[in-house]
């Protein structure tokens, strides 16, 4: 590993199918319509922020929430992809994947950082990507908090809602390292992990609880992230903004659908490498398919 990983290389906003033999046509398509839905998600997770909390469901543990918003976001992005993209796929977090024959795939991710949402945490984002075959192609990460929609297309940088956005790396922003793990408890591995990347170079450890949020954060002003058990919704935006920004990315593969992912300048990604392939094999029962 890593292994066929990942890499960057309609509806409202659209007003005919995008479905051209021309893949620039279709990105090009696509990156304006991401802005129109994120635009939308935006609105469905206010309009719905003041849920009962009877309404919020549990997944895989306690702390592991799904909102009616998180149901409700993503099944307004995929009624406006069948509308703009039909033949494109669509894998979501909440409703799974649809199968086929598909050259194009979209990856969802309705509320990124959900437990941070409900509680009224920062943290929380929408997570729209496009790739084609393993080829991550456009991404959208909105902020919930700020209301801001920011989006990139391969070759095409970094856009949010005011314009093209160039990255402000300083010193302390390139010393952050965010840390994401896919379950919101925190046990002894969690702990070492924190340990053992602290011992390739001196970091200013963030957990923010929100994998979309970070990468945005990497992209906007620099640092480093790790991101171990996660799911490729929950990173795949995220990374095409970090790419467009100047980041590297390297991904592990684990068990279906499990990614490992280190973002960040070539140099922190060299560097941390070894470290972060290393936590990913002890963290997944399939180490062996990790190489």
């Amino acid at each position: 590993m890593p292994a066929s990983e990942p890499r960057t290389g309609g509806g409202a906003g659209v007003s005919k199918s995008a479905d051209a033999t021309d893949d620039r046509q279709v990105e090009a398509a696509a990156f304006e319509s991401v802005a129109v839905w994120g635009r939308e998600a935006l609105s469905l997770s206010r309009e719905l922020k003041g849920v009962s909390p009877r309404a919020v469901e549990t997944k895989a543990d306690a702390f592991d929430l799904t909102t009616p918003a998180d149901a409700a976001i993503e099944r307004r992005l995929r009624e406006r992809i069948a509308r703009a993209f039909p033949t494109h796929a669509v894998i979501g977090e909440e409703q799974g994947s649809s199968d086929g024959p598909h050259d194009w795939q979209w990856v969802l991710d309705p509320i990124d950082g959900t437990f941070n949402y409900f509680t009224n945490l920062p943290g929380a984002a929408c997570s729209i990507a496009l790739r084609r075959g393993t080829e991550l192609r456009v991404g959208a990460v909105v902020d919930l908090t700020s209301g801001v929609v920011f989006r990139a297309r391969v070759g095409g940088g970094v856009v949010s809602d005011d314009g093209p956005r160039t990255s402000q790396h300083t010193a302390a922003g390139r010393a952050r390292l965010f840390l994401e793990w896919g379950s919101e408890r925190m046990g002894d591995f969690e702990v070492d992990m924190l340990g053992t990347l602290a011992r390739v170079r001196p970091i200013v450890p963030r957990l923010i609880g929100g994998a979309a949020f970070a990468l945005l954060s990497v992209a906007l002003e620099g640092g480093c992230f790790v991101g171990l058990g996660l799911r490729l919704w929950d990173v795949a935006a995220g990374v095409v903004l970090a790419q467009e920004a100047g980041h590297r990315a390297r991904w592990w593969y684990g068990s279906s659908p499990v990614v490992h992912v280190l973002v960040g300048t070539e140099s922190d990604v060299d560097a941390f490498a070894p470290a972060v392939a290393e936590l990913a094999r002890r963290s997944d029962a399939r180490a062996q398919a990790i190489a």
